[in-house]
């Protein structure tokens, strides 16, 4: 037991030794957090003192400026108000003499005569407005008719080209009379140039001069005699319907195409079939076969 006691007795210095150094410890960490917190904190108040102070200083400035300008415009507005006042006193005493009657009446009719001499310029500007508004409008009138006469004259010209469109001699078939029967034409003896045109470019192709009015009147009338006494248009010759130049179809009693003026060309005798000779030049069909020359480009026929 005393054992016991003795080693409890030494225990207790060792446990209250140990708590001191923790106590110091801690005691020594807390104060110096408290000291370094009183730093900031003096430190900051001090940087807010220090700015606070800058604008105070500042804004004295600013209303010393201020002082100072409102001070020179009190000294303008009193030097304003009393130059106003001499006015007014001048003005007053010019009122009350009559010694510039004189002037003031001479002012008086300068500034009547500047007055009507501006009116009379504003009354000859609004006429000379006037003048021109009329004139435009005569000007606009006058593009008017002259609109409505070109549109006449177009219409006039619209007529005209459709007349000249219009073919002059109409073929009204004649249900009396037959149409001849249509003989096909040989394809062999018919030549075509791929060369080209035997006419120089930009010039223009001469066509078959169209016959005599009176020789084609004559050849028309159905029963006139033709190559030894064959009748056109009778049953037994038999012709081409259609003109091998252009293909337009040739009336019953026609002898030349009412298109180009192309002969029609008969059926042969012996063959039954239409002998067709073509230019070894240009490959245009003769017009009959008496022709020597080739009447779209003039070579001679061999």
């Amino acid at each position: 037991m005393t054992l016991q006691r003795m080693e409890r007795h030494q225990q207790v210095p060792v446990k209250v030794t140990a708590f001191r150094q923790f106590a110091s410890n801690l005691v020594t960490q807390l104060m110096e957090q408290l000291c370094v917190e009183f730093e900031r904190e003096v430190s900051t108040l001090t940087e807010d003192l220090v700015l606070y102070q800058a604008e105070l200083a500042r804004c004295g400035e600013l209303l010393a400026h201020q002082l100072g300008r409102e001070r020179q415009l009190h000294g303008m507005l009193e030097n304003i108000a009393g130059n106003t006042g001499n006015l007014a006193a001048s003005a007053g005493e010019l009122g009350k003499s009559g010694s510039n009657e004189a002037f003031r009446r001479q002012m008086h009719e300068l500034v009547e005569q500047l007055f009507g001499h501006s009116t009379h310029l504003l009354s000859n500007t609004v006429n000379g407005v006037n003048e021109a508004h009329s004139v435009a409008y005569n000007h606009l009138t006058l593009a008017k008719e002259l609109q409505n006469h070109a549109q006449n004259t177009e219409q006039e010209l619209n007529r005209i080209m459709s007349l000249l469109g219009a073919s002059p001699v109409v073929s009204t078939p004649r249900s009396e009379i037959s149409q001849a029967k249509a003989i096909p034409v040989p394809t062999h003896p018919v030549q075509t140039l791929t060369t080209g045109s035997p006419f120089p470019p930009g010039m223009p192709r001469q066509l078959p001069s169209p016959p005599v009015l009176g020789t084609m009147n004559m050849a028309m009338m159905p029963g006139t005699a033709r190559n030894g006494g064959a009748v056109c248009g009778s049953p037994g010759s038999e012709v081409e319907s259609n003109c091998i130049k252009c293909g337009n179809a040739y009336a019953a009693d026609s002898i030349f195409c009412r298109r180009c003026g192309h002969k029609r060309m008969e059926a042969s005798p012996s063959h039954g079939k239409i002998e067709v000779v073509t230019c070894a030049r240009c490959g245009n069909a003769y017009a009959d076969a008496d022709s020597q020359f080739c009447r779209r480009c003039g070579h001679k026929r061999h």
